[in-house]
């Protein structure tokens, strides 16, 4: 017969080729088939619930790993700026944008 180790590297190339072909809840619950909700089900209700959550969330955790993002709160600065330092903030920003663009000294003096 097949040792334990085939059996699971036969189950992994199968994952894998059906996941190429499947969409993303087929996925999903063709992974979930092969955890030990199906294959090793328990008998009693907390361990078998305990069971669901452990695979759900393994399989989530594969499929739609958990990302941090930040997110930044917009421009603080210019709310405590008078109109006319916002406008000469964005001019010196333009400003030194051509110049480093362009890179000509007549542009860093203006």
């Amino acid at each position: 017969m097949f040792s334990n180790t085939e059996v699971i590297v036969t189950q992994i190339v199968m994952t894998q080729y059906i996941v190429a072909s499947l969409s993303q809840s087929e996925v999903f619950a063709t992974r979930l088939q092969m955890t030990d909700i199906y294959m090793n089900q328990a008998d009693d209700v907390d361990e078998f619930y305990r069971q669901i959550e452990s695979s759900v969330t393994s399989v989530l955790d594969a499929l739609a790993p958990l990302r941090n993002r930040t997110k930044r709160c917009g421009k603080r600065s210019s709310r405590w700026l008078s109109e006319k330092a916002v406008t000469a903030k964005r001019t010196r920003r333009q400003l030194e944008r051509r110049w480093k663009r362009t890179g000509a000294e007549s542009d860093s003096m203006a």
